[in-house]
């Protein structure tokens, strides 16, 4: 199949992360890659048939060669034990990847080589859904850029709601992960000037605050190959909701329309959270990365009790809301990839959903009405006296209570679906 957008190629990229401590023997990711220079077999105190490839028997001295996937993660692993670093892996001539990379959690990352849709597809078939890049070519007129904002706006917001509306609220323990994890997260007002500059011609440099959402844009005009090729990344999602993502994506690339009902951002009050008061790093490389709850939370908070105060909540109740949230703290001590406090994902509940013109009459009603409901939830948890970790996951529960009320992850997901019948990947 060839996909084109401005008459060239789309492109696209994968790279999957895995963890050393769950690796098994038979999946072959780590199939390409070369002996470290520093080779050390002894590390390897007790090898089992089970880290070994079919055919090398336990026993003598083994090889880099002789070991399969779990193998190969325990000698990293105790080449990390004894060295306090991992060894260096490079790789060998292949088709799927081009590169293996370290993460900071410790986990090994494969980087693939640019694709074309079909090299893309085995790529996810053979090592499995991670970060997903698509670039393509600048140089669409400004309204479809504009467009492609709003795409970009929507398709976070659907990501992040069907998350909190059909999955568990804990992960292997860890509560409320989805307000926390540093790595996904959702857009603010600040993203999409960032996101529309790109567009629109501008290099940008990739940082923390840049890349850290569900799905971002990317050019700093070195990244894909070409000064003027650009990439959306997906980060974040289950494999279904990155497919839906995607082929709504290429849809947008093919001329099908970004959307059911393509929008500019200005194009209805419907707005993302502001978060202009977190700081600059500088000109260049544009916000930090967001580490605290947003004034934004009390704005909207305000906006709302303003509008509607025969729901009974004060000013004042407000303000102890936005103290109450903004106290509140995941972890005593940083965590690695996590977020001790809120950041802008604990303003959705209050965002003004009902703006957004594509929307029916009675999801409208029932977006006004889950937010009344957390507003009066809110305000009445904020009197409990809480240690800041029970604040912290009794509040994200209540957002992610509030998110099954107000149900707008399937309008936002049939949003994405559009007119376009054509399913790109599978």
């Amino acid at each position: 199949m060839d996909i084109k957008h401005l008459g060239r190629p789309v492109q696209f990229g994968g790279e999957k992360e895995f963890n050393l401590k769950s690796l098994q023997g038979g999946e072959g990711h780590l199939q390409y890659t070369q002996q470290p220079a520093d080779w050390n077999p002894g590390l390897l105190q007790n090898v089992t048939q089970d880290m070994l490839k079919p055919g090398v028997k336990v026993g003598g001295a083994v090889s880099w060669a002789d070991l399969n996937d779990k193998g190969k993660a325990q000698y990293a692993l105790a080449y990390k034990a004894k060295n306090n670093k991992f060894p260096v892996i490079r790789t060998t001539p292949n088709p799927d990847y081009s590169e293996i990379a370290w993460e900071k959690n410790g986990w090994i990352e494969v980087v693939s080589k640019p694709f074309d849709i079909e090299g893309i597809q085995k790529f996810l078939d053979n090592y499995g859904w991670g970060h997903i890049h698509t670039s393509f070519m600048r140089g669409a007129p400004k309204a479809e850029q504009q467009q492609m904002l709003s795409w970009v706006q929507n398709a976070n917001m659907y990501t992040f709601l069907n998350s909190l509306e059909n999955r568990s609220f804990a992960v292997n323990g860890d509560e409320g992960w989805r307000f926390c994890i540093v790595g996904l997260s959702i857009p603010t007002v600040q993203h999409l000037q960032r996101y529309e500059k790109i567009f629109g011609g501008e290099n940008l440099q990739a940082t923390a605050f840049a890349k850290h959402t569900l799905l971002n844009v990317r050019g700093n005009g070195k990244q894909y190959g070409d000064p003027n090729r650009i990439g959306m990344e997906a980060r974040g999602g289950s494999q279904d909701e990155k497919l839906r993502m995607l082929n709504s994506l290429l849809g947008g690339l093919q001329g099908n329309g970004w959307g059911a009902h393509p929008m500019a951002p200005g194009d209805s009050a419907f707005r993302l959270p502001d978060v202009r008061e977190t700081g600059i790093k500088s000109p260049r490389y544009g916000h930090y990365q967001v580490k605290r709850l947003p004034q934004d939370f009390k704005n909207l908070m305000s906006a709302h009790v303003e509008a509607h105060p025969e729901g009974g909540v004060t000013q004042a109740d407000v303000q102890r809301a936005f103290d109450f949230v903004n106290r509140a703290q995941f972890f005593p001590n940083e965590v690695a990839a996590r977020l001790q406090s809120f950041d802008q994902r604990a303003c959705v509940p209050l965002l003004n959903f009902e703006a957004l013109p594509w929307l029916s009459d009675a999801e409208k009603a029932r977006a006004v009405e889950a937010r009344s409901w957390f507003v009066g939830e809110m305000s009445e948890l904020s009197k409990q006296n809480l240690t800041p970790r029970d604040a912290a996951i009794k509040s994200a529960q209540l957002m992610t209570d509030w998110a099954k009320h107000a149900k707008l992850a399937d309008a936002f997901g049939k949003w994405l679906d559009g007119p376009n019948p054509q399913k790109y990947l599978h």
